[in-house]
């Protein structure tokens, strides 16, 4: 009974380390990967909310921000 307790006590430890995590990182949106300019549009469905372009070699990623 005791490698039971540890086995959820250690599942509940790395759920609430991994809920932190993705809590107070920005995880983007949308990826896109294209040669020439991307041709995509986006559209934020947040209350005055807008997404926020990075551009990483070939590719875009699109991040979720505003919406206060």
């Amino acid at each position: 009974m005791s490698k039971l307790k540890g086995a959820v006590l250690g599942g509940i430890v790395i759920l609430f380390g991994l809920y932190l995590f993705v809590g107070f990182t920005d995880i983007p949106v949308a990826v896109v990967c294209d040669r020439g300019r991307p041709n995509v549009e986006v559209s934020s469905t947040a209350y005055r909310g807008h997404f926020e372009e990075n551009r990483i070699d070939p590719c875009v990623t699109y991040t979720q921000r505003g919406g206060d």
